[in-house]
């Protein structure tokens, strides 16, 4: 027989240990662990001899993983042979003939598509499986389809507290109720690490985002787009801002219609929940986490009993983690970085020059397309890859070029540096306020960000949100399939324990809590789908009314609150490797449902087991956090990779970011003549 994981075995030792209470008691010699339920009054035990458990080493963790599996194999296999019933052993015996079935087809097309037979196929599988027949292969199917069936039972009664850190739920005279003890309860007080939910330990965020694909090479410095994308990138940008409050369309409608991630095109922009598990590119998830816990001011001037700043460490990489060949910690290198700008005027300024591609004719650098003033604004001012916000700043080149690009009087001072990227992509003279009237920028953001950290030029000034508020975040991806601009709004920070139902946090009284379209962040990421019983409701003019939940925030009907429900309990229920140890904790303790307890009347097995559960909590704790770690390390290498290119020749202008000057000058005399700045080897000359 095939051993189970030990994560799984454990959890269905627990659930198995549940179910017990129809076994029969039978006193044995050597009795090494018990099982013991009240029922109607009645205690109800089941006895475990050290044979009926089969042999396992006594040292190490191993040995614990041995003994868990022995343990639970008999809880299991007893509960079903005694225990189930017949409706429930003939589920499970369809499931299991119907698993071996599938491995018998999957041995025929094996056989079809690679010329070999059947036998040999077969014979791959039964290894596969670590069994030696039809027979074992039958029972391990068997086992496996009771195994989830145990895990379903616990499950429905216990998800809520893995999700808010609360207390087990147990089952008394028939009604489930709350207990008194933690489900996060520890072995070790002393060395054991904490777990306090799925809530605070992955921090769930629910984002929307309008993504503007790109079809550039990825560099940093020299990356070249299409005439085509940079009027689509412009003009998404001119979208979120609008033009007149009146004629402003929302965040949604334009991510439903512009969007180029056709998955959440077609749900307004709506992503699937968002945590520290979740595979987002970095510069997506991790560039978000750098905004709420670093730049935001409501985080980092909350006090320290806020839940905000309180819970914002978890998202963020340990203090001493360094990058590179570097001193300097991830952590620092973030603070300092802060976050970017892209300058609206940039936007104007990809619409001018999107068609420029030669000087009347005449071809420029060798038609070498980094120089086209499409591209090199693109990269000074759109191609950064830490998080930004979009800011009502002008930029040189639309003050500098009339509507067709040709540029205007002393366009270049040769006495000054061709300044490329220093300065956050805020341009030299450029004017500071120009687009502040637009809608996109007339919601007041300094409370949560101050722009004068950036650069002092734009302090006081707004950055831009949409009709409803929301700041605008940006973000430059570079991974395949994703390579573009992601546009993204929150919809739910994990960090706002309580918000209204636009996503805005809050500070709430009962009575707003009771009346108002208020939810907690249980509420937002409840279990229940509208019409379930517990789902989060309020009441307004003597009306109950449901609350806007993740589950019901797409509007597309019961089914489709149903799915994201059932997604929603399976994260929760996997988030943490060592799930299990916790709740066979609870049946160590009596605090099992209906007062179910195990005892293990061995004292080496009882220690052997603790000592396991320590042990398997801080290697998945350890292994969790040292994953997270090496993810903002790497993104911090990146970024610094990338800055380096960017600065490198900043001070006279002959580094690899070009600069504005040579979009302004593109369709100049000097541009054409290849004079000047113009000549090869200068710096808007190709020969660099």
């Amino acid at each position: 027989m095939k051993k189970t994981k030990l994560s799984i075995g454990l959890m269905a030792l627990i659930t198995a240990g549940i179910g017990l209470s129809a076994c029969d008691v039978t006193a044995k010699e050597g009795v090494v662990l018990t099982f013991e339920k009240f029922e109607n009054g009645q205690k109800k035990t089941v006895e475990y001899t050290a044979d009926e458990l089969l042999s396992f080493k006594t040292q190490g963790t191993s040995a614990a993983s041995s003994a868990f599996d022995r343990i639970y194999e008999v809880l299991v296999r007893n509960y079903f042979a005694k225990s189930a019933s017949d409706g429930l052993k003939a589920e499970i015996r369809r499931t299991a003939q119907n698993e071996v079935n599938k491995l018998k087809q999957q041995a025929t097309d094996s056989a079809s598509s690679k010329g070999t037979t059947y036998a040999a196929e077969w014979e791959s599988i039964l290894k596969s499986n670590n069994v030696k027949n039809i027979d074992e292969l039958y029972s391990l199917k068997e086992y496996d389809a009771e195994k989830a069936s145990f895990e379903s039972d616990y499950y429905k009664n216990n998800l809520e507290a893995m999700r808010d850190g609360g207390k087990e739920r147990i089952l008394v005279n028939g009604a489930i109720t709350t207990g008194e003890r933690n489900i996060f309860a520890k072995v070790d007080s002393d060395t054991e690490v904490d777990d306090n939910g799925y809530l605070k330990e992955k921090v769930p965020y629910h984002v929307s985002h309008l993504l503007v694909k790109l079809d550039g090479d990825g560099s940093a410095t020299q990356d070249k787009i299409s005439k085509d994308n940079a009027k689509k990138l412009a003009n998404v940008i001119k979208k979120l801002a609008g033009d007149t409050e009146t004629s402003r369309e929302t965040f949604e409608n334009l991510a439903n219609t512009l969007s180029e991630d056709s998955g959440s095109a077609q749900d307004s922009g709506a992503l699937d929940v968002m945590d520290k598990d979740t595979s987002f590119v970095p510069e997506f998830k991790l560039g978000l986490y750098a905004f709420e816990a670093l730049y935001n001011k409501k985080t980092t001037g909350g006090a320290d009993t806020d839940y905000r700043k309180k819970n914002s460490t978890t998202l963020l990489p340990d203090s001493d983690i360094t990058y590179g060949n570097s001193d300097k910690t991830v952590l620092e290198y973030f603070k300092d970085k802060k976050i970017g700008v892209m300058p609206y005027g940039a936007a104007i300024g990809l619409l001018k020059s999107a068609e420029i591609e030669d000087n009347d004719g005449i071809t420029i650098n060798d038609g070498n397309a980094a120089f086209y003033p499409r591209n090199i604004l693109f990269n000074k001012y759109f191609n950064h890859r830490n998080m930004c916000v979009i800011v009502p700043t002008d930029v040189d080149y639309n003050a500098n070029t009339d509507k067709d690009g040709k540029p205007v009087a002393s366009y270049i001072d040769p006495t000054t540096p061709l300044k490329g990227s220093s300065n956050h992509g805020i341009a030299t003279g450029a004017n500071v306020d120009r687009y502040k009237s637009l809608p996109g920028f007339q919601k007041n953001t300094t409370d949560t960000l101050d722009l004068g950290q950036v650069d002092a030029a734009l302090a006081g000034l707004n950055c831009l949100t949409d009709a409803k508020g929301r700041i605008i975040l940006a973000a430059r991806a570079n991974s395949s399939g994703y390579q573009g601009i992601h546009f993204i709004v929150i919809n739910r920070s994990g960090l706002d324990e309580y918000a209204d139902d636009n996503g805005s946090s809050i500070t709430y009284s009962e009575a707003d809590y009771s009346t108002k379209n208020v939810t907690s962040l249980s509420d937002y990421y409840t279990i229940e789908a509208e019409g379930d019983k517990g789902y989060p409701t309020y009441t307004k003019d003597n009306k109950t009314l449901n609350k806007k939940t993740y589950n019901n925030f797409l509007k597309k009907g019961s089914s489709n609150a149903i799915t994201r429900r059932d997604a929603l309990r399976g994260t929760i229920k996997g988030y943490n490797d060592s799930m299990s140890t916790y709740i066979f904790e609870s049946l160590l303790s009596g605090t099992g449902n209906g007062g179910a307890k195990i005892t293990i009347k061995d004292e080496s097995i009882k220690n052997l087991i603790n000592k396991y559960i320590v042990s398997q909590r801080e290697k998945a704790s350890k292994t969790d956090r040292d994953n997270f770690n090496n993810d903002w390390t790497k993104f911090a290498e990146a970024l610094v990779y990338a800055d380096e290119a960017r600065m490198k020749g900043d001070n006279d202008g002959m580094g690899q970011l070009i600069s504005e000057t040579c979009a302004i000058g593109y369709k100049s005399d000097k541009a054409k003549n290849g004079t000047d700045f113009w000549a090869k080897g200068s710096a808007c000359g190709i020969a660099k």
